[in-house]
């Protein structure tokens, strides 16, 4: 999520939709007030310091405990290098009040937190194909979903193959999605996927321009020259890639029946069939 000042603009993170690559290439712009919390480490790599705002957040008695914590855990698990310490407290610092410390706040949550600028910002986001969106949400701990809490619930099989662990995965989803609805208690996990509490409030669509991961740079250039972005000076990044998979391999009528319920809202608003 980014907030500019100077440009007038808020960037909504959708999960998995290219959106560590967008965020580095804003980044390049940031003004000094500008909030930015998703991919310093990426920023970082491209030569893109830390702004003022990310230190005045922080030079405080709970910015300096986390960064303590933060410390203490890249001593555990070695990834000083992958997981920035300033980062860690921004986030936590930020999260009294908007509610989360994650990079992929919800629209409710921003608006909430900067009504002002949500009101005259331009506000953009990006989907995909929630076919494809699926897949890569599996991909990204595909051994950590094979093992998907509920695993003794009857809905889900003792599958070793992808196309059945893929069905798990969705199964778990939508399990933990109505279950949370029930408690009236959704955790993060239940609004980053599908990801349209990113960029819709109530199920309609809260934001001025959502682009497409299709068509990301295309999009990208349409934002920068209505925000009136200058010329960049970095290619745009692309900071996480996966090797290809044929998607009709993962795919049976019941896993496609499972992800047109789940992105139910984004299948409402947009014209996304099954890849051909």
């Amino acid at each position: 999520m980014i907030i500019s000042h100077k440009y007038k603009y808020i960037f909504l993170h959708t999960p998995k939709v290219a959106g560590s690559s967008i965020a580095v290439y804003l980044s390049q712009f940031l003004g000094d007030d500008d909030l930015m919390l998703d991919a310093w480490n990426d920023a970082l790599n491209n030569r893109i310091p830390y702004n003022k705002r990310v230190f005045r957040e922080i030079n405080n008695e709970y910015g300096l405990q986390m960064i303590s914590e933060a410390l203490k855990r890249r001593e555990n698990d070695g990834k000083l290098f992958e997981r920035p310490v300033l980062d860690y407290a921004l986030r936590k610092n930020i999260a009294k009040k908007l509610g989360t410390e994650s990079v992929h706040a919800a629209a409710i949550q921003v608006a909430q937190y900067a009504p002002e600028e949500w009101s005259n910002y331009f506000k953009f986001a990006f989907l995909r194909n929630p076919y494809t969106h699926a897949v890569s949400f599996f991909r990204f701990n595909e051994s950590a979903w094979s093992l998907a809490a509920g695993k003794e619930n009857e809905l889900f099989e003792n599958n070793s193959n992808s196309n059945g662990q893929f069905k798990n995965f969705l199964r778990g989803v939508l399990y933990e999605r109505n279950k949370g609805i029930q408690q009236n208690s959704l955790p993060e996990r239940n609004y980053e996927i599908p990801g349209d509490k990113i960029y819709m409030i109530d199920g309609d669509i809260a934001v001025d321009y959502i682009g497409r991961f299709e068509t990301l740079e295309a999009d990208i250039e349409k934002i920068s020259n209505i925000i009136k972005l200058p010329p960049s000076v970095i290619p745009f990044p692309h900071t996480k890639k996966n090797s290809p998979v044929n998607i009709r391999d993962i795919y049976d009528d019941e896993s496609k029946a499972l992800v047109e319920e789940i992105w139910s809202n984004v299948f409402r608003h947009f014209d996304y069939e099954f890849p051909l």
